[in-house]
């Protein structure tokens, strides 16, 4: 058929039904182009959003390490120097590793859910925390 509509092109001899043919064929690949358009995207738009969400939860992540170092700088330089001016970054840490851990849990929203990350930071941050304030107790 294709023969025939190039040779029909070629001599001038389209028919009507060749030139709707033709046209229904260029209409077919004109959707089927917008639909890979739509769909490619919406996966672009899917990718950003993971995109964000890892930058999220790694900026989260440094911050809480951060929390975590600042408590156990202070708790030695008081422990060291015995000086009260060490006790405001380890307070001030202790007081937001809280709140840093539970922002965590609004990590386990988000898909793929691995259902380990929320209590792995819990243990592994309690751990310190308890030994920070075990230490200041004393």
């Amino acid at each position: 058929m294709a023969a025939k509509m190039t040779q029909a092109l070629e001599t001038g001899n389209l028919s009507r039904r060749g030139i709707i043919a033709m046209l229904l064929l260029s209409a077919a690949m004109v959707v089927g182009m917008a639909v890979l358009s739509y769909q490619s995207t919406r996966q672009l738009e899917a990718a950003t959003r993971e995109r964000e969400t890892s930058g999220d939860i790694r900026d989260a992540t440094e911050d809480l390490l951060s929390q975590l170092k600042d408590a156990e700088t202070g708790q030695r330089g008081y422990l060291l120097t015995g000086k009260d001016e060490y006790l405001e970054p380890y307070h001030t840490a202790l007081s937001r590793i809280p709140a840093d851990l539970d922002y965590s849990r609004l990590w386990n929203l988000q898909p793929p859910r691995p259902p380990y990350r929320d209590e792995f930071l819990k243990r592994n941050c309690r751990l310190p925390i308890c030994f920070l304030s075990g230490e200041m107790a004393k």
